[in-house]
């Protein structure tokens, strides 16, 4: 299984498929354990914080 179908989304646990990596709606952050994805509507929820650097995604 690789990381596009064994993701999902911190905030609220949706799970990433592989039609998922093949869209935009996702966005992704990168973190000293590696990559994470936030779905889309996290992160429209979150882009404000995301933006300032204010949350660590």
């Amino acid at each position: 299984m690789d990381l596009v179908t064994r993701t999902s989304c911190p905030h609220c646990g949706r799970p990433r498929t592989a039609d998922d990596a093949r869209g935009l709606d996702w966005s992704s952050t990168h973190t000293p354990d590696g990559v994470g994805f936030l779905c889309g509507p996290c992160t429209r929820d979150r882009l404000t914080e995301i933006e300032c650097g204010l949350v660590d995604t």
